[in-house]
């Protein structure tokens, strides 16, 4: 069974090494920060179109992209013991599970 099917996704740890990280393990919280306005904003590396609207259309792999590029930055902070971009919860709220394995 693939991680996806399994409910697990593949990550590279601080140390380079690969673990399983199950989905929706904890719940998750209702993110306070920018995440909730975002959703319904236009933004310019989505050809002006929402995250919702690209969810929908044929801006859907750029915004794939974004959010991955999101997932890196949050990846690098959490490295320094800080919180990033909850990817988790926009994924969820976008209905944009991980389209490929890594």
């Amino acid at each position: 069974m693939s991680p996806m099917r399994s409910g697990l996704t593949r990550h590279k740890t601080s140390h380079g090494r690969s673990a399983n990280r199950r989905l929706r393990a904890v719940p998750r919280r209702q993110p306070k920060g920018w995440e909730k306005h975002w959703l319904d904003e236009q933004v310019a590396a989505l050809r002006g179109r929402t995250p919702r609207q690209a969810a929908r259309g044929k801006q859907r792999p750029l915004l794939e992209a974004l959010l991955r590029q999101f997932e890196y930055e949050a990846d690098l902070l959490a490295a320094e013991g800080k919180s990033g971009v909850d990817t988790g919860w926009l994924r969820e709220e976008l209905d944009m599970g991980h389209d490929r394995e890594d």
